[in-house]
């Protein structure tokens, strides 16, 4: 019967290292996974230590390739050797799973038209009972209008806004469109910082800046709050109206005498940022028939 030889205080070390090591490299793939895929809201605003998990899993790839060249080269038993390399081999996979949500998230944000006009809707003030065409420049771009949008809306518009479908009849206070939204873009250089809970009061003066009566303001207002009150903070910019022609060319006829469009961009923070405050243009005077838009883009 063959003796076993008996092990040296070195070789003992290295069992008890080799381990240890795989079960510290177990434990830290169950928090990433954790952390990335269960718990994803305790990485929320703190990329610091999203990307100290990620070093974290590449350091542990080239120092399991070297314990195992160093128990292959001792001729340590070849279990030894297998079993670094596995773990070396778990920690790529690790890598890879830490980072699929940042490439997923880089490869989303990369592709031609990620963000989408939320709700914009049209209301017409003529000063009489006029019949009124609205043509939006790029259909291609929507996807959802109401009423039915079929190369161009045609109603009756009135002065208090209620307008009549010139085929079904059919009455409405608005016209509503939502689509792809081609020109926002996530530099955040210039706007405002506005912490969630003062969402009211920053809409309400800046709507009314902006040329919004208190209606078209309120109607504004009650569908973004729910989006942004319960935020820390929120990064607010409004499109120029070159930006928001470019994006979805507006033809009324008979032309408006006075045209407003109100296109917010708004982006959810944990933390305030320091951006260059956006001048606002000057609160246009409401004057014969009155065209109003306004809408929203999350970035």
């Amino acid at each position: 019967m063959k003796e076993k030889t008996p092990k040296t205080k070195a070789e003992k070390r290295l069992n008890k290292i080799t381990w240890w090591w795989v079960a510290l490299s177990v434990l830290l793939d169950v928090l990433f996974f954790g952390i990335v895929y269960i718990k994803p809201c305790i990485l929320e605003g703190k990329m610091v230590i999203y990307r100290m998990l990620c070093l974290v899993a590449f350091l542990l790839i080239p120092l399991s390739f070297l314990l195992a060249c160093v128990a292959a080269f001792r001729k340590s038993p070849k279990i030894r050797a297998r079993v670094w390399l596995w773990v070396m081999f778990k920690n790529i996979l690790a890598l890879i799973i830490l980072l699929f949500p940042l490439l997923l998230d880089y490869v989303t944000s990369a592709s031609d038209d990620p963000y989408w006009d939320d709700k914009p809707i049209i209301y017409l003030y003529p000063q009489g009972p006029t019949e009124v065409t609205v043509e939006l420049g790029k259909p291609e771009n929507l996807t959802h209008t109401y009423p039915k949008y079929d190369k161009l809306w045609t109603v009756i518009a009135r002065p208090g806004g209620e307008l009549t479908d010139s085929k079904t009849g059919r009455h409405y206070y608005a016209l509503y469109w939502e689509g792809k939204n081609t020109v926002s873009t996530p530099e955040m250089t210039e706007g405002f910082v506005v912490e969630g809970k003062k969402t009211i009061p920053f809409l309400e003066e800046k709507l009314a800046k902006l040329g919004l009566t208190d209606r078209e303001a309120e109607e504004f207002i009650v569908y973004w709050l729910p989006k942004m009150e319960s935020n820390a903070y929120n990064y607010v910019r409004f499109q120029t109206m070159e930006e928001q022609e470019e994006n979805m060319p507006l033809t009324v006829s008979p032309p408006p005498t006075t045209l407003i469009r109100v296109m917010m961009e708004f982006k959810v923070l944990d933390e305030p940022i320091e951006v260059k405050e956006q001048v606002l243009p000057q609160t246009p005077e409401r004057t014969g028939f009155v065209v109003v838009e306004w809408g929203g883009t999350e970035l």
